[in-house]
């Protein structure tokens, strides 16, 4: 499946890979994928993901504090292969079926983000909707896919500066 996966996704799994080692965490779960999704100019971030992010404030250090207080930090280093939880796999599932819905030829970042709003469970779903962006996040990035030349951005869709 990750032949189909762009550069930007495939960087998002590993920008994923190393959130999790920063955290000490020995596993990468689908809020690892959403710390990788909100980087922002430190890596070759996914600009409209990111974008559709920052437009409904969703910041890198609010979805860090929050991931923080639900799993905490783990408590040893980690060298070895750091493994997808089933959620994180279950998502990178559905961002190849959100490609396919949408016709498209390749799995995107926007992809991944739209699969990680669409699940009912798992922390990156849990601290989208403590911040309130579930339903924004989802609608920005559905018109995105509906008008990938439209000129006019998503209503609340603000590029990041």
């Amino acid at each position: 499946m990750l032949e189909r996966f762009n550069d930007q996704a495939r960087r998002v799994i590993v920008d994923a890979q190393n959130e999790a080692r920063m955290l000490n965490h020995h596993f990468i779960g689908t809020e690892h994928i959403l710390m990788a999704l909100t980087r922002d100019g430190d890596t070759a971030a996914p600009v409209k993901a990111t974008q559709v992010l920052t437009a409904q404030n969703v910041y890198r250090y609010n979805v860090w504090k929050l991931i923080l207080s639900i799993v905490g930090q783990g408590s040893s280093d980690f060298t070895g292969h750091v493994p997808f939880t089933p959620l994180a796999k279950t998502s990178l599932e559905l961002a190849m079926r959100e490609a396919i819905s949408f016709a498209h030829d390749h799995i995107s970042a926007e992809h991944l983000l739209l699969a990680l709003v669409r699940q009912t469970e798992g922390v990156a779903v849990e601290v989208l909707t403590a911040l309130g962006a579930t339903d924004a996040v989802r609608d920005a990035l559905v018109a995105l896919f509906a008008h990938p030349t439209d000129p006019t951005p998503p209503a609340g869709f603000t590029p990041a500066a």
